[in-house]
């Protein structure tokens, strides 16, 4: 699911790419994906959010705008998804310190002296899926958990309205059928 963002500048974002990303402390540059392990989680169900991961749900909700997004059917066609009023989408993650705990991560070296972790990057994000709409489900099963412009700063500020937006209905969206790599 969402493997590729068409960022609100008209440049395309991939999974480990840096991403401007509103939150309640402001705008900033951060990695997509949190890191565990030697994976990389680039999404996280709505349905499980809370589970996985609470406190980043809970102190980390942000925003990333994008003009649209890409998903792939079963027969590799590529769909770009747009809102059907041409406005930007405001898609919901969550991002977290890359130790997850809000404090920043710091590793010993071998001879017991610090260094920041991920070349000192504090903030990684996920971007928050739920099952797809009409809209979406010809194509695939999940899709971004969209915010309406005017609920943003509920969403960024209010946790009960942002429980109940994970079991939201989505917003139905435009589907292009893409002939190539480029829209």
């Amino acid at each position: 699911m969402c493997c590729t963002f068409n960022g609100s500048d008209g440049k395309d974002v991939y999974p480990d790419g840096k991403y401007d990303v509103t939150s309640a402390s402001g705008v900033s540059a951060m990695r997509w994906g949190f890191l565990s392990g030697k994976r990389k989680i680039v999404n996280a169900r709505a349905e499980t959010l809370t589970y996985k991961f609470d406190g980043a749900f809970k102190n980390g909700r942000g925003i990333v705008k994008a003009r649209g997004f890409y998903e792939w059917s079963a027969n590799k066609q590529k769909f770009y998804y747009t809102n059907n009023s041409g406005e930007i989408l405001l898609c919901a993650l969550c991002r977290r310190d890359i130790d997850g705990n809000g404090t920043r991560f710091v590793q010993l070296d071998f001879l017991g002296g610090e260094q920041e972790a991920d070349g000192g990057e504090p903030y990684r994000f996920v971007v928050i899926t739920t099952a797809a709409n009409m809209s979406v489900s010809p194509v695939h099963s999940r899709m971004p958990l969209i915010v309406s412009a005017d609920r943003a700063d509920d969403w960024l500020y209010d946790g009960a309205f942002a429980r109940k937006l994970l079991s939201s209905e989505m917003p139905t969206l435009n589907a292009c059928k893409c002939g190539s790599a480029n829209v």
